[in-house]
């Protein structure tokens, strides 16, 4: 008869036991990786919306307040305007040209690179307009030295199809 070597016994369970301890693992990381899928589809909904409500926000303005939508539409076509009138539309130009980088930024920093390509089509298709087109020209410069090349050199080189 064979004798049962208590020692081999105990190795043979904790080698067991590894295995069973490594199984666990691989399924806790299969679980963690599905978690972190479902932040990051949470997170680019939350980016999008945040985008929206600036937009929503900026054209809601625009609508209620007759004033400064007489001054943005001077200053769109690229009329005088007056000092403060002027500081105004600068002002909402920055904000515009912000806002169509960071949405082309939030975009491909998730993959989605159509809908930054739509960010850079808009904002090329707004420098249809003579005062944002001199506002971009004075301002990409400071995009530029921020990190933000990318939008810039991709509105350079957008062609209209």
């Amino acid at each position: 008869m064979k004798k049962i070597d208590f020692g081999q016994t105990i190795n043979t369970l904790a080698n067991v036991g590894v295995l069973f301890g490594i199984v666990f693992l691989a399924i806790e990381v299969g679980q963690n990786q599905a978690s972190l899928d479902e932040a990051n589809a949470i997170n680019r909904a939350t980016a999008t919306t945040a985008a929206v409500d600036g937009i929503n926000g900026y054209r809601t303005l625009l609508l209620l307040n007759d004033e400064i939508r007489e001054m943005w539409t001077s200053g769109l076509s690229g009329a005088d305007l007056s000092e403060g009138d002027a500081r105004k539309f600068e002002l909402m130009c920055a904000n515009n040209i912000w806002m169509f980088i960071l949405m082309h930024e939030r975009y491909e920093l998730l993959g989605l690179h159509d809908r930054a390509q739509g960010a850079v089509r808009s904002w090329s298709a707004a420098l249809n307009d003579p005062g944002l087109r001199e506002c971009w020209e004075r301002r990409k410069a400071n995009a530029r030295s921020w990190g933000y090349d990318s939008f810039v050199t991709a509105v350079e080189n957008f062609e209209v199809p």
